[in-house]
C-alpha cells in the first residue's frame, strides 16, 4: 500500500495533476441504503493511483486530504490457483512452484514434510522501494514518485532447513541487513517472536506437548526490558500506601502475565498512561502522524532521557523521561484503584479480572451470544491476547512417517447455534492452554459410529 497526495485542477474534481498535465479522473456514486432513514450516496473520485479516500468531506478537519490509495489488491491476481495447487503438492519444489501464484495480501507460508525437510517463504507481491519509500505520503503530481518495478518472486524471504534447526513468525521484521532490498520497518511486531526464537533455541528433543506450552507462554518480554528503567526513574519519597503498594508488587513481578498476576495489571495500567503521554504531541486529531512503536519508544527512553518530546505540553515545566515516568505511575495507580472501587474493592487485582478477555460474537459482540473468560496473555506476548483480540486458532501437528498427528483449538465450538453444546464447548480448553486431537483418516470407514452427521457431495453431469 501506498498513499499519494492528489493536485485537483479546481473543486470540481474532474482533473488531476500528473507530470505536468491535467489527466481525467474517473468517477462513481455509490448508494448506501440507510435502515429507517433516507438514503446516502457518496461520489467516489478515481485517479490512475487508485481511489481517493480522503477529502473535505471525510475527516476534512485533518491533513489527510485528497490522498489516494494505491493498493496491490485492487490489481489482478490469482489467489485461488495456489490454494488449489496447495492441497495437491507432494514436496518442497511444489510448495515453491505453487506460491508464484500468490500476489497478496502477503503471506508467511510455512512448510514441513515427514521427510523431516522446513521452511518458510514470505510470498506476495513487493514493489521495489527506495529506502524509507513508503513511510510517508508520496506525490502524486509526478510519475517518479510510483511504483516502476517487483520484486521477483526467487528473491522473496525465504528460509529452508536453517542451521538453529526452526523456522519462525510472529510479524516480526523478516530480514537482516543483508537483505539486498528495502523493507519498510515501521510496524513489525518487535517482542513475541524474540520470546519464541529465545524458547525454541533453548530446547532440545521437542514434543507437541511442549510446543503446546510455548504458545501459551505469557512471559512479558516488553516488561522485562523496561520495567527496571521505569522502576529506577520513580522518587520513593513521597509515595502514598497504593503507590508503595504498587512499587512493591512491580519490584517482586516475575514478568509473566499469568491468570493471578497483580504485577502484569500494574504494568499495564502504567504503561497505558504512560505512552500518551509522552506523544501528547500528535493526538490531535489534525496529526498527520502514526504513534512510534512501544519498542522505539521505550528505546528512547533508554538512550535519550532529554528527548524533546518527553515534555508534557500542557503543563508548565519541562518534564524528561524521568518526570513524565513518576507522572504516568501515579496516574496508572489511579486508575487501578478506580478499577478496585469500581468492582468492589477485591484486595488484588489479578489480571484475567483485569484484563477482562471477551470473546465476542461475530456480529459486534452480542453480549448475549458472547463470553467472558479468564486468560493471561497480552498483546506483545507469545499468547497474544488482550481483552478482545487473540489467537483464534492454536494448532501444533507432527509430521511422521506412519501417518500425521494433530492437535488444535479455537475460542469457541464447532456449531453455529448459540442453543447448541458445541456452540461453547471449545471455550474452556482455549482459555486454559489445552488442545483437541484430529482424526485423519484415508477412508469413511473409521468414522462410522463416531460421527454426528455425513454430508456427501455428489457431481451431477449436465
Amino acid at each position: 500500500v501506498d498513499w499519494y497526495q492528489i493536485q485537483f485542477r479546481d473543486k470540481t474534481k474532474k482533473e488531476y495533476l500528473s507530470d505536468g498535465t491535467w489527466k481525467p479522473t474517473r468517477k462513481e456514486i455509490e448508494k448506501f441504503i440507510v435502515n429507517g432513514g433516507s438514503d446516502f450516496y457518496d461520489t467516489i473520485v478515481y485517479t490512475h493511483h487508485g481511489p481517493v479516500m480522503y477529502d473535505e468531506h471525510f475527516h476534512g478537519a485533518n491533513e489527510k486530504n485528497h490522498f489516494a490509495y494505491r493498493w496491490l489488491s485492487h490489481d489482478p491476481s490469482s489467489e485461488f490457483i495456489t490454494f488449489h495447487l496447495l492441497n495437491r503438492g507432494k514436496n518442497h519444489h511444489d510448495y515453491m512452484e505453487v506460491l508464484n501464484h500468490f500476489s497478496g495480501p502477503a503471506q508467511n507460508f510455512v512448510f514441513a514434510s515427514v521427510s523431516g525437510d522446513i521452511a518458510m517463504r514470505v510470498q506476495g507481491k513487493y514493489p521495489v522501494r527506495r529506502k524509507n519509500e513508503g513511510k510517508f505520503i508520496l506525490d502524486g503530481t509526478i510519475s517518479a514518485t510510483e511504483w516502476k518495478a517487483f520484486i521477483p518472486n526467487d528473491q522473496n524471504v525465504m528460509d529452508k532447513n536453517p542451521v538453529r534447526g526452526f523456522v519462525s513468525s510472529a510479524n516480526q521484521y523478516p530480514v537482516d541487513s543483508t537483505y539486498p532490498y528495502y523493507i519498510n520497518a515501521s510496524s513489525f511486531e518487535a517482542y513475541r517472536n524474540r520470546r519464541i526464537n529465545t524458547r525454541l533455541a533453548g530446547m532440545e528433543k521437542i514434543t507437541p506437548q511442549d510446543l503446546m506450552e510455548l504458545q501459551f507462554d505469557t512471559y512479558n518480554l516488553k516488561a522485562s526490558e523496561s520495567l527496571p528503567l521505569f522502576l529506577s526513574y520513580l522518587d520513593t519519597s513521597r509515595f502514598s500506601p497504593d503507590e508503595s503498594n504498587a512499587y512493591r508488587i512491580l519490584k517482586s513481578w516475575d514478568y509473566y502475565n499469568t491468570v493471578d498476576s497483580e504485577g502484569a495489571s500494574y504494568f499495564e495500567s502504567w504503561w497505558k498512561a504512560l505512552f500518551p503521554m509522552i506523544w501528547d504531541e500528535i493526538t490531535s486529531p489534525k496529526a498527520l502522524l502514526a504513534f512510534p512503536t512501544s519498542y522505539n519508544t521505550i528505546k528512547l527512553m533508554k538512550e535519550k532521557p532529554d528527548f524533546a518530546f518527553f515534555d508534557i505540553i500542557g503543563t508548565p515545566e519541562k518534564e524528561t523521561a524521568r518526570e513524565v515516568t513518576q507522572k504516568a505511575f501515579i496516574e496508572g495507580v489511579k486508575k487501578i484503584m478506580a478499577w478496585k472501587e469500581e468492582h468492589h474493592s477485591p484486595p488484588s487485582v489479578m489480571w484475567a479480572d483485569y484484563k477482562d478477555t471477551f470473546i465476542g460474537h461475530l456480529l459486534r459482540g452480542l453480549p448475549a451470544f458472547s463470553y467472558h473468560v479468564r486468560h493471561g496473555g497480552n498483546g506483545s506476548i507469545v499468547n497474544a491476547s488482550t481483552r478482545t483480540h487473540g489467537p483464534s486458532w492454536r494448532m501444533v501437528v507432527s509430521l511422521e512417517r506412519s501417518g500425521v498427528k494433530a492437535w488444535g483449538v479455537y475460542p469457541g465450538g464447532q456449531s453455529g447455534n448459540p442453543g447448541s453444546p458445541f456452540y461453547n464447548n471449545m471455550l474452556d480448553h482455549w482459555s486454559k492452554g489445552k488442545y483437541f486431537s484430529f482424526q485423519f483418516t484415508t477412508s469413511p470407514e473409521p468414522l462410522k459410529g463416531r460421527a454426528m452427521t455425513i454430508t456427501a457431495l455428489k457431481h451431477l453431469s449436465k
